[in-house]
């Protein structure tokens, strides 16, 4: 539940829907909302090709990687979410080049539901998630350059880590699904394929196959027997896509903008710690692997708008061509790869996070202010009015969503030797005020008296003493310390009357002035006789 810390509603919700369709284990083109292949598909934010004009502009602008770390904003409906896709160059050593990258952002529904949350509730907090955990799409992504053998394309999956993965089957696709006919019809500079491996369940999520027609660029490459050969316009490039769901936590900072924040870094770093996929795959835990209908990859490569020629992923192909046209003249395909992987990670993990965009989402939530829970318009397009519900009609299927939220401050922590020892020091100081306290208190004999009922009578002691040469200094006012650290006494100063003089020691400042007597009083005799001028 929400903490109220202002004195805010506590609210829970229930969103209308299941978890499998918002994380489904197989996405087929059911998943797609209308128009989702025309040309409009690009500038529509709910179909799977929205990101491809961020994507693209990514690719083209060194500005938004870093050493081989893409990191693209994505802002929709007033909401920004990361999309982010790792690359070899990330790593070191750099011959580390196996034409590979992964890629992973945010849910767009999840993103959209924890705005919604937050503008409809006027919550000014750091708002997160708990209870049933959250998911990311996180996509892999491993190409290659094949021959075509015996009519058959054969797709790599020597480097993509995540485990589930049969390194040692074959993953070949027959050419006549759609390859031969791609190849023949020559009027682009670029052919791009989607495909799957049929009945097979330990296989990758969808598979990519694409040429180069008259390629500006000449290309060698090294077949699977270990020959060299010069790429033409039916040399193949193959690309094989894993794609999981992965848990990942998720943040927002309402006061302070409206980006969707996660604890990874990088597309490597899960929700409960990071994790080597490349060196110690083992330590990954068994993540939920998505199949992904070619239908449904179709949303992918789509016009571009206003155009009939021009595709979408086709033109990633082509941007990648042009980025690394210097490789290209060293005879290798290396960075090329590297470039098509990123931006086809990155273009399928977007499609996956805008799953179920559309679909209606209403809260069922409790307040303090209703007994009962009731149905409040949370979700994009939803438009039931607000509904009261009673428990029955909950359905056990929906599924629950415990927002949690928190305020950012600075603290001090326990921790460190220093830290420990000021409390120490604190503490000894603690017990030696109260110890000295006890003692003042409870020694009432020493520390206090009864021979004098009130201030007055001590008042009028004062003015009846005589004047001490100590004190000559001062008069309408006092201005050094070390006149208040003067101790008073009283002494009998004539026969049976008391006075307060100026203790006489050697460090006073002063000269000693003239002790008009000394002798403490005594107690039980009376004190008090007026003085004259008699001698």
């Amino acid at each position: 539940m929400l903490w109220s810390g202002l004195g805010y509603t506590s609210v829970g919700a229930f969103y209308i829907t299941n978890s499998t369709s918002v994380w489904p284990d197989e996405v087929s083109a059911s998943y797609l909302p209308s128009d989702c292949l025309s040309s409009w598909a690009v500038l529509e934010a709910s179909c799977p090709a929205a990101g491809y004009l961020p994507v693209t502009e990514a690719l083209l602008n060194d500005g938004f990687q870093s050493n081989g770390w893409w990191n693209v904003l994505l802002s929709n409906d007033d909401i920004s979410r990361s999309l982010t896709a790792l690359g070899p160059d990330y790593f070191n050593p750099p011959n580390f080049r196996n034409r590979w990258a992964i890629a992973s952002s945010v849910s767009q529904i999840m993103a959209s539901s924890l705005w919604s949350y937050d503008n409809n509730l006027a919550y000014n907090l750091t708002l997160g998630f708990q209870g049933p955990i959250l998911l990311k799409p996180l996509v892999q992504v491993e190409c290659a350059v094949s021959e075509v053998v015996n009519s058959a394309l054969v797709f790599p999956h020597s480097y993509i880590p995540v485990p589930g993965i049969n390194s040692n089957e074959s993953w070949t696709v027959d050419t006549t699904i759609a390859w031969d006919d791609a190849i023949s019809e020559g009027s682009s500079d670029v052919h791009f394929i989607w495909s799957s491996l049929p009945n097979n369940n330990s296989g990758p999520s969808l598979l990519a196959a694409f040429n180069l027609n008259n390629t500006r660029n000449s290309f060698n490459y090294t077949d699977a027997s270990g020959v060299s050969h010069t790429g033409d316009n039916n040399t193949a490039f193959t690309c094989s896509v894993d794609a999981r769901w992965a848990p990942v936590q998720m943040w927002m900072l309402p006061g302070n903008d409206l980006d969707f924040r996660i604890h990874e870094i990088t597309p490597f770093d899960l929700d409960n710690g990071p994790y080597n996929f490349l060196w110690s795959p083992d330590q990954i835990p068994n993540l939920q692997q998505i199949q992904i209908d070619p239908a449904w990859a179709s949303s992918l490569n789509v016009y571009i708008s206003n155009s009939t020629t021009t595709l979408t992923m086709e033109q990633i192909v082509r941007i990648s061509e042009y980025m690394n046209a210097d490789a290209w003249s060293y005879g290798t395909t290396d960075e090329f790869l590297n470039l098509v992987a990123a931006g086809l990670g990155m273009m399928v993990t977007d499609g996956l996070a805008r799953l179920s965009w559309s679909d209606q989402l209403v809260a069922l939530v409790t307040d303090n202010s209703s007994s009962s829970p009731y149905l409040a318009n949370f979700g994009n397009n939803a438009s039931l009015d607000a509904t009261i519900l009673d428990a029955s009609q909950i359905d056990p299927d929906w599924l629950e969503m415990d927002f949690a939220s928190s305020r950012l401050g600075w603290s001090y922590g326990l921790t460190g030797a220093t830290i420990k020892f000021a409390l120490a020091v604190l503490v000894l100081h603690l017990i030696m005020a109260v110890f000295h306290t006890g003692i003042i208190v409870g020694s009432r004999d020493v520390w206090t008296t009864t021979s004098w009922r009130s201030m007055g009578e001590l008042l009028v002691l004062a003015i009846n003493s005589d004047c001490s040469e100590k004190l000559q200094n001062t008069c309408a006012g006092i201005n050094l310390s070390s006149t208040w650290q003067k101790k008073l006494k009283i002494r009998e100063t004539t026969e049976g009357h008391l006075g307060l003089i100026v203790d006489d020691d050697a460090v006073d400042d002063v000269e000693p002035g003239i002790r008009l007597g000394g002798e403490k009083p005594v107690p039980g005799k009376l004190y008090g006789r007026i003085r004259t001028n008699d001698k």
